[in-house]
């Protein structure tokens, strides 16, 4: 039975029509009301048949395609297509689309099988503009009244220049960038026909001949059936019998390397030979296959391959990734964006993302594998921590959104809305569940949805299968609705076998509901008292009995529920002053240095801010600050804080963390409160190498988390990140002095990957 706890949460809940049929059905309706439930159940009913439905719209379709490369940067494609129609489809007409850059050189009206063309079917060409890609069309239209085969067939021929967006995005340049960087053709590509599907939602299994130059190699979806050498002429075939969202087409010079494991193809395809390189990779793949296969479900895929490109791009496609040539050599990026590529042959892979539904598949990914990773090393809660400090540096009234809505990634809003707040989510999830149904429940929807589009709803309607527990109430108010509940701790009161204190949801929003967990001491208790208390209205006092005197209490031990951090847990952070509202620049109005003075201008022009001088600075709140210079007058404001912080300011240069580091070729940043006004931050930056500033422009906002670094040289190189201590004031409560951390909790699976043991 779903339970409404308060007036809040029914009005939080209102404006979802669905959780509101079932609110009204279960919880207003009077039970001598029958007609009326009757009436509000079959409106559900329909509403949830219809969502189904939209699910089943995908039009399934399959290519026997042969691309022959002609130089320079030509090809000549044949498709041989065929398109289930699905049933009851009403329209006379089924509108094709490629792009327009290829010259269909079929006959048009033989593109159709001769019995179609002897029943009078018709052909028609026309173009549009497809948010700026010029696409041909090809629209084939029957006779009223004749009924629809279930497949029809087609042939096309066709050729042009190599065009592809993800490569360059002028035309012009094509040729010349392909030239350099290799092939990347995708369905953005449109170099292969393409249904206009009502949905969105084109599904294929394909077969892949490609002729091309010999030195170089092909990588697509499923499996390579060929690889052949005829004179200077080489031909792949490529195979794949589960159905797809677009066929990938790679190329390049590329050196490969093959292992067997588990009867599934391990492959490295590198743009030089690096056999060490290789071998990190693939002992790497072997065993996160192992490790997420042993919680999961089977691998679906007969191959997993790292494929290097020049380009520095982080792709995740269906049984291989794309990574940028510097990326793979980063050491940190095997254990942190590789499984993450791996695990979403699972999930946005494995199961596609209904384009009507918002994108699951990046939180769900990230909670399994970084994660996941964090917590088997005991981090777990500190990564939590850090999800929700991005949400709350980053995320504002303005610019929040439900996570229903996230697409993918544009900026770090989006990315604390759509990662890390549904990291969140499915971690309270979790843990109201249990892990096994939780593990259990993602199987069933991997196993349902396996090669098929899947939205929230579907990942919402295997975790009530296989708990039985209706969770209307939990996806409306964390997926369907924005926001996240502020929480106010206040008239905390101990006894000698109970401890009493009010709980504030500050957010304007109606309040949440939640299960809150509280970690209590006790004396002469060896264990701490974990309890999780159910929180639903704005305010609410709580009275909790225990076995003897309180001795400490500290809400949400573990950072188990999404919510706005108050600003006094959270440490100081570049990602503050990044995701301020309002924030000013301030240069130094006398930098000795020609090319420094120069450099820090840069710096202030890339934050696109008001920009000032600290001669005319004059201190406000409301305001955060990026503080330019040693030699900035603000210095004499920010010094002292540091100094309480243990940082040392030497004649030579600077003490942190115990090394000393000089301030020649070395840049500084430390971020802190703003002196006059705590709610806001100021970030100093400091450097003695003008052409490290381009590079810390670029660099800085993916140091979001850290509040102080060093960096040293022209690139610039990290030398120190780190983090200041966080805070649980207003949340824990200590009434005896003692140490009060709280009890590890076992993870959500008992082993780690085998590859970290090496």
């Amino acid at each position: 039975m779903l339970s409404f706890e308060s007036l809040a949460v029914r009005k939080r809940i209102w404006t979802l029509l669905s959780v509101k049929l079932f609110y009204m059905h279960k919880t207003i309706i009077p039970i001598r009301h029958s007609p009326l439930i009757l009436f509000w159940a079959l409106a559900f009913f329909l509403l949830a048949s219809f969502s189904d439905s939209a699910i089943g719209l995908t039009l399934k379709s399959h290519h026997d395609l042969e691309v022959t490369f002609q130089p320079p940067n030509q090809l000549k494609v044949q498709d041989d297509y065929s398109l289930s129609i699905p049933p009851g489809k009403k329209e006379n007409s089924i509108t094709l689309s490629l792009h327009r850059n290829y010259k269909i050189t079929t006959n048009i009206h033989e593109i159709i099988t001769p019995e179609l063309q002897k029943n009078a079917w018709k052909v028609h060409q026309s173009s549009r503009n497809d948010s700026g890609m010029e696409l041909s069309l090809v629209t084939l239209e029957k006779p009223a009244g004749q009924p629809w085969p279930k497949r029809l067939h087609l042939h096309l021929d066709y050729e042009g220049p190599l065009i592809d967006p993800m490569r360059s995005a002028d035309p012009s340049q094509q040729d010349q960038s392909s030239q350099k960087e290799g092939v990347l053709l995708s369905g953005a590509s449109h170099y292969y026909l393409q249904a206009d599907a009502p949905s969105g939602k084109e599904l294929t299994t394909y077969s892949l001949i490609v002729n091309l130059p010999k030195p170089w190699k092909v990588v697509s979806q499923g499996r390579r059936l060929i690889d052949s050498i005829d004179e200077n002429q080489k031909t792949v075939i490529w195979e794949c019998v589960h159905p797809q969202e677009e066929i990938f087409l790679i190329a390049d010079s590329y050196i490969e390397i093959r292992r067997e494991h588990k009867n599934r193809k391990l492959i490295s395809y590198l743009l030089s030979e690096n056999q060490q390189l290789s071998d990190r990779y693939l002992n790497a793949t072997a065993s996160y296959l192992d490790f997420f296969e042993k919680f999961l479900s089977p691998y679906p895929y007969s191959k997993f391959a790292l494929v290097e490109n020049s380009r520095q791009t982080g792709y995740g496609m269906p049984s291989f990734t794309l990574l940028g040539s510097r990326i793979i050599r980063f050491p940190f990026i095997l254990n942190t964006s590789y499984p993450h590529e791996i695990l979403h042959n699972w999930w946005g892979n494995g199961v596609y993302i209904d384009p009507d539904s918002g994108n699951w598949a990046e939180g769900l990914t990230t909670y399994l594998s970084d994660h996941l990773l964090a917590e088997l090393q005991g981090k777990g809660d500190r990564y939590r921590f850090q999800e929700l400090m991005k949400y709350s540096n980053y995320v504002n009234e303005a610019n929040d959104f439900p996570v229903s809505k996230f697409k993918g990634r544009s900026d770090m809003a989006s990315q604390a809305v759509g990662y890390g707040k549904l990291v969140m989510v499915l971690n309270m999830l979790r843990r109201d569940l249990g892990d096994q149904v939780f593990l259990d429940s993602l199987r069933r929807f991997y196993e349902t949805h396996k090669f098929k589009y899947a939205g929230f709803k579907q990942l919402r309607m295997a975790f009530e299968q296989v708990s039985a527990k209706d969770l209307g109430l939990f996806f409306a108010q964390w997926i369907d609705l924005k926001g996240a509940p502020q929480l106010k701790v206040s008239q905390v009161k101990p006894g000698s076998r109970k401890i009493s204190f009010q709980v504030e949801q500050l957010q304007k929003d109606p309040a949440f509901s939640f299960n809150l967990p509280i970690a209590i001491w006790v004396e002469d208790e060896s264990n701490v008292l974990v309890k999780k208390v159910k929180i639903s209205e704005p305010r609410q006092s709580l009275n909790i009995e225990l076995p003897g005197k309180p001795r400490a209490i500290l809400l949400d031990p573990y950072y188990d529920v999404f919510r706005q951090l108050d600003r006094k847990e959270i440490p100081s952070s570049i990602s503050q002053t990044y995701g301020a509202n309002k924030v000013f620049a301030v240069l130094p109005d006398k930098e000795p240095v020609a090319d420094l003075r120069q450099g820090y201008n840069q710096f202030a022009e890339s934050l696109n801010t008001k920009v000032t001088l600290d001669s005319t600075f004059s201190w406000a709140s409301g305001t955060s600050l990026w503080v330019l210079g040693k030699n900035n007058k603000l210095s004499r404001e920010i010094r002292p804080w540091l100094e309480k912080q243990g940082i040392g300011f030497l004649a030579k240069g600077m003490q942190i963390d115990g090394k000393e580091f000089s301030w020649k070729n070395h840049s500084f940043v430390f971020t802190l409160p703003h002196p006059k006004d705590s709610s806001q931050s100021l970030t100093w930056v400091i450097t003695d190498v003008p052409k490290s500033i381009p590079g810390l422009i670029r660099k800085l906002p993916h140091y979001g988390k850290f509040g102080y670094m060093v960096f040293s040289g022209k690139e610039p190189t990290n030398q120190i990140r780190n983090t200041w201590p966080a805070n649980r004031e207003g949340l824990q409560f200590i009434f005896e002095k003692g140490d009060y951390r709280p009890p590890k909790r076992p993870s959500l699976v008992p082993f780690k990957p085998g590859f970290w043991k090496k």
